[in-house]
């Protein structure tokens, strides 16, 4: 929830804080929070852009899709 509030650019760093407060509850170095807030967005928005970037290049007749 805290990533739709828009305070920052993409939601860089409101993400990360909530990472590290949240994972120092339980005892996770910052560090390690930070890094695993990272990972999760190149997870959830860097592969399946990714993906979807190379179908859309990976265009051929059988998909009846115009390669202009």
């Amino acid at each position: 929830m805290l990533t739709v509030v828009p305070l920052t650019v993409n939601g860089f760093g409101v993400r990360e804080g909530a990472f590290v407060f949240f994972y120092s509850l339980v005892g996770v170095p910052a560090e390690v929070a930070v890094g695993v807030s990272l990972l999760t967005y190149l997870l959830v928005i860097g592969v399946p852009s990714l993906l979807g970037g190379l179908l859309l290049f990976d265009r051929d007749e059988q998909t009846g899709i115009p390669c202009e």
